[in-house]
């Protein structure tokens, strides 16, 4: 006998042990669930994710504007403030939700 799984399944066990575990905690017991849940659940979801990306934009601003202080000439330190600006604008159009997100999720 062949035993198939599901894509939904599949998709599932492929996560890692520690996110289906929270997400078990988040989720709760096994229970009908309604679409304003399954909303919340993508929106949540889809804002952590947001957030942690501009987080990661903030940081490599903060990295530049730390190179920045310490470069010697003028042109290294426009270079670094630069980057450190346009780190500052990608962190600032995803905490948005700026149109090119919803392009890359369809």
């Amino acid at each position: 006998m062949t035993v198939t799984t599901s894509s939904i399944t599949g998709a599932w066990l492929g996560l890692s042990p520690d996110i289906r575990s929270r997400a078990e905690e988040i989720a709760g017991n096994n229970r009908p669930v309604a679409w304003p849940e399954v909303l919340l659940l993508v929106g949540t979801a889809i804002a952590g994710e947001r957030e942690r990306c501009a987080a990661y934009h903030d940081d490599l601003a903060a990295q530049q504007a730390a190179s920045a202080k310490e470069k010697a000439g003028h042109d290294a330190k426009d270079r670094h403030a630069a980057m450190c600006i346009q780190h500052q604008r990608h962190a600032a159009a995803i905490r948005r939700g700026d149109e090119t997100e919803r392009e890359a999720m369809e």
